[in-house]
């Protein structure tokens, strides 16, 4: 929702002041309820795509007594429920790769980033619809654009690749993807390769990967190697930045 709403629930006891949130309590319980513990409780409540407000943290009553709900269990269920709505499989943000980028990109980079984050919403719908015709996940495919372009439809490396996926007019061309300045045509032409690469490498961490440096070279590295696992294979920054700019998405 745009609009800022204040809800008071008072059905399982639960009272709350929140602001543009999509929160819903399952239909089953919707009766009062004492919670035998707080976890049991937050077990209960859907929030959804929303964010909750956390300046005001839904209450719940236990017993006789009021008591807040911890904030990193509603950080928690945020956080998967952005994952579900990004329509991706849960992943492991933790890897200190990822962690490293995490922290430059929400400290020292963090205007930077929030900047090509904000270019790169003027293509969202693109995006989604990209994401959804090449069953890929729509959080990847922002990331690599804020990642390769930051959301500019004119970018062009020193190398020669172009727009906003930053796609090679080799590779384009292969691909019989049509003009590489055209955002449409750039965002599905990425999706598409991304697409192909992931299911032939068979995870989406090395379908990035040969994104970024091509198939011939990822087939190679993992050949040399005798593993399957992007983590075992390779030490780039590429994937890494990806999936933290990932990993802020879900946080926003």
């Amino acid at each position: 929702m745009k609009d800022s709403v204040k809800i008071l629930l008072s059905i399982l006891g639960l009272s709350a002041a929140l602001a543009g949130t999509a929160l819903t309590v399952n239909p089953l319980f919707q009766r009062k309820v004492n919670f035998p513990t707080v976890e049991a409780a937050v077990e209960d409540i859907d929030y959804g795509a929303g964010l909750v407000d956390l300046e005001s943290l839904p209450r719940i009553e236990l017993g006789q007594k009021k008591a807040l709900i911890p904030e990193e269990l509603i950080l928690s269920r945020i956080h998967s429920a952005r994952q579900n709505d990004f329509g991706q499989d849960k992943y492991d943000y933790s890897r200190p790769r990822i962690q490293h980028f995490y922290d430059l990109f929400t400290g020292e980079r963090s205007r930077d980033i929030q900047i090509r984050i904000e270019r790169t919403r003027e293509y969202d719908d693109l995006i989604r619809q990209a994401a959804d015709n090449y069953n890929i996940s729509y959080a990847t495919l922002f990331a690599l654009i804020v990642n390769e372009s930051g959301g500019n439809p004119n970018a062009r490396s020193s190398a020669g690749a172009r727009g906003l996926t930053q796609i090679m007019p080799r590779t384009a061309a292969g691909h019989s993807c049509g003009n590489l300045a055209d955002p449409e045509t750039s965002i599905d032409c990425g999706a598409a390769i991304l697409a192909e690469y992931a299911e032939r490498f068979g995870s989406l961490d090395l379908g990035l990967a040969a994104f970024n440096m091509g198939p011939t070279r990822t087939r190679r590295i993992m050949e040399e190697s005798g593993s399957g696992n992007y983590w075992d294979n390779f030490d780039g920054e590429y994937v890494p930045k990806i999936r933290a700019v990932e990993r802020i998405l879900l946080d926003q």
